[in-house]
């Protein structure tokens, strides 16, 4: 019982770390995008 709570926790910290680093990825990725379509333009 203590085991499964203590794996729920751990599982959903690590996807909340997971989701930032993907919103933090693709915030850089969309950043470029946009300087890269003002340069073209």
């Amino acid at each position: 019982m203590y085991f499964d709570a203590l794996v729920a926790v751990a599982g959903s910290a690590y996807f909340i770390v997971a989701d930032k680093t993907v919103l933090a990825t693709a915030r850089k990725n969309s950043f470029k995008g946009h300087t890269n379509i003002e340069a073209n333009f």
